[in-house]
């Protein structure tokens, strides 16, 4: 259900976020939920309030990341998180081959281990019928 609270609060918590981050750079933002598995995933869409052909995808939940998308790299909800789990793999590779340093108190090899259970948590969401 999309209009929760878990789902009002979480999609509230993870603008913060991007906004916070500055991973968004609308002078105004427009957001709101397309999909949840209620208390674990949430799937948005955070618009720029005035262009709003100007858009992106928002996914986070609870123990995943918060990432964000172009619009364009998927139609459905069901697409952004096979894309997700795509992104995330790479990024396991690209946190395998690199020098094992220290990010936020955990080592590079450490925090690719953290995304992988996340891509794969994502791929296995993605191929589950019946919940899209």
């Amino acid at each position: 259900m999309v209009n929760s609270p878990w789902c009002k609060d979480k999609l509230a918590s993870l603008v913060q976020e991007v906004i916070d981050q500055q991973r968004v750079k609308f002078p105004a933002v427009e957001a709101g939920v397309v999909w949840s598995l209620e208390g674990s995933v949430l799937v948005a869409q955070l618009r720029n309030a005035i262009n709003k052909d100007d858009w992106y995808w928002l996914i986070g939940g609870e123990n995943l990341a918060t990432d964000i998308a172009p619009g364009s790299v998927a139609s459905t909800p069901k697409e952004l998180v096979r894309y997700f789990a795509l992104r995330w793999q790479i990024g396991v590779e690209q946190l395998r081959k690199a020098l094992n340093v220290k990010v936020n108190a955990l080592s590079t090899h450490e925090k690719s281990k953290e995304l992988q259970k996340m891509a794969e948590g994502l791929y296995v969401l993605s191929e589950t019928d019946g919940i899209w």
